[in-house]
């Protein structure tokens, strides 16, 4: 099995949480980003964030809809279905020190996305639809906060 290139930086990602998730066993949940920054040094900017965002209709680890931040700019409405595929993406400048409001809505087969309560996404997936499940929040390798999360009926 090849070494994927990216491995160095998984690495350190993951040992960086690992670190400054039982460093001398200081809570740090709750921790605003400038606290950690300040606690923790540049050290929390080295882990690169693959994608992070909101989740409905999950069903496991690879089984959901999903509107995430995507590397290179990017915002994605995605099916994760075994594999992931991008159902629709747009350009968006976002930064990792940026707080987001986040907004996924699933009624039968529409997916609207949001992102600080501008619509991004309104489209019809009608290929091996995900009927039910429930909730999840994204991180793919690095760190991502995440405030209050709503769940209410479409409408």
């Amino acid at each position: 099995m090849a070494i994927p290139q990216d491995y160095l930086s998984r690495v350190y990602a993951g040992v960086l949480g690992k670190i400054i998730g039982v460093y001398l066993g200081r809570p740090i949940e709750g921790c605003s980003f400038e606290r950690l920054v300040k606690e923790f040094g540049e050290a929390i900017y080295g882990a690169q964030i693959v994608a992070a965002g909101l989740a409905a209709r999950v069903q496991g680890m690879r089984r959901y809809y999903a509107v995430r931040f995507a590397p290179n700019n990017r915002i994605q409405l995605v099916k994760a279905l075994n594999d992931t595929v991008v159902l629709a993406e747009k350009p968006l400048n976002w930064e990792v020190t940026k707080t987001y409001k986040l907004a996924l809505e699933i009624n039968g087969p529409r997916l609207r996305g949001w992102v600080d309560d501008v619509l991004v996404f309104d489209l019809t997936d009608t290929k091996d639809t995900l009927t039910d499940g429930t909730i999840g929040l994204i991180v793919e390798e690095g760190r991502c906060a995440y405030g209050p999360v709503t769940v209410g009926p479409v409408g």
